[in-house]
């Protein structure tokens, strides 16, 4: 049965060629989970005949929940206070959710009425009372993000960013120039984590660019010359002769915009120049191929790797896309320049607020503290009376 549930979730996404690798991870680690979830429920129901088929039943869930709080629980001292992984929890939530879904449809396709309506009454018991156990969970994730994730000295420094990516360009550079079929790998890491970090993108977005995506970019699809030779500025026009612009699939009918400087080019050549020396199939559609498998590299492991070549701290995409909504919330931006950047970002504008965004502390002492200390003073209130009139 857990292996009809990862069938099922992976065959809804089987067809997109560019996130294969990501999506039977995912999936995975679904079924890892679930399996572990049910080997705890049948230790704690004492009943080596049960299946996985009886965690999905109303006279089950008090040992489901039971199990659920083992499997998060942390062990701990006799002096220590109780805790629990809030991550896990609320992935075991999704996970069982999931579960009922694929469980649902395959009960309806084999005629097991009975099942199904159980199964719905199931559903039903389950999310009452997942509203008292996962509460403290969610919680705390919303804690641990405010607290910790979007705390200004979490986010990592322009110096270190810059001293960063000075380092991966010299050593781009001078894997470039001295160029073997050994250096392939590092010189894979270098451009991989450049563009990671330059665009604030996902870790495994720019990982997952396909060889035919990067054709489009070189031979200037996205950018027609009707439209470039229509800029009147000659700086902007500059600009733009400076980049390449590749659109990487996303979610549904979405693209991911990844800006790919000229001076990644030259690398780039090099590595689809030498893929066969390195190993690589020409049925491996990834830019970014590795030879072990039909996938691509690890985005996070070649931010890594490169962070630890320079001896720092690691930066990973996701505090650095902290960062970088960080200091566009600092700006005094257009409607259509904001709009561009939270779809290069990906992300609504109140997910960029509530999720990414360190809050504006210095801002809100320079607004708000002058007009509370003039307001003070009785100097300000005809300029408050207008505004809520």
């Amino acid at each position: 049965m857990i292996i009809q549930i990862g069938y099922r979730h992976f065959n809804l996404r089987r067809h997109e060629i560019s996130k294969r690798d990501e999506i039977r991870k995912i999936v995975m680690t679904d079924m890892r989970e679930i399996a572990r979830l049910f080997i705890v429920f049948r230790r704690l129901s004492e009943n080596n005949d049960s299946c996985v088929e009886d965690m999905f039943s109303r006279e089950n869930l008090k040992q489901l929940i039971e199990a659920i709080q083992d499997m998060v629980e942390v062990e701990r001292t006799e002096n220590q206070e109780k805790k629990e992984k809030h991550g896990l929890k609320l992935m075991l939530d999704s996970i069982i959710m999931r579960s009922i879904k694929a469980l649902s449809g395959y009960y309806s396709e084999t005629l097991q009425d009975h099942k199904y309506k159980e199964l719905k009454m199931f559903k039903i018991a389950y999310r009452h009372k997942s509203c008292e156990l996962y509460s403290g969970a969610r919680h705390q994730c919303h804690k641990n993000s405010k607290e910790k994730a979007r705390k200004p000295d979490k986010l990592p420094s322009q110096s270190d960013m810059a001293n960063l990516n000075n380092f991966i360009k010299m050593e781009i550079e001078e894997s470039v120039d001295s160029f073997t079929a050994e250096k392939f790998a590092w010189l894979r890491s270098l451009v991989v984590a450049r563009l990671t970090l330059y665009n604030a993108r996902r870790g495994e977005e720019p990982a997952r660019m396909l060889m035919k995506e990067w054709k489009d970019a070189e031979a200037g699809t996205w950018l027609p010359e009707e439209s470039i030779e229509s800029i009147q500025d000659d700086a902007e026009k500059y600009l733009i002769g400076q980049y390449k612009l590749v659109y990487i699939g996303g979610k549904g009918r979405k693209f991911v915009p990844v800006l790919v400087p000229n001076d990644l080019c030259p690398a780039m050549e090099l590595l689809i120049k030498y893929r066969k020396d390195f190993g690589i199939t020409d049925e491996n559609g990834f830019l970014f191929a590795t030879r072990s498998s039909m996938s691509h590299c690890s985005g996070w492991h070649a931010v890594s790797s490169v962070c630890e070549k320079a001896g720092m701290s690691i930066i990973n995409a996701t505090s650095n896309r902290h960062r970088l909504s960080t200091l566009y919330a600092s700006l005094d931006m257009s409607p259509m320049d904001r709009k561009i950047f939270l779809d290069h970002m990906g992300h609504e504008e109140s997910i960029s607020k509530e999720n990414y965004q360190c809050p504006q502390s210095v801002r809100t002492i320079l607004v708000m503290g002058k007009m509370l200390d003039s307001a003070c003073n009785g100097e300000c209130f005809s300029y408050i009376n207008i505004q809520f009139m």
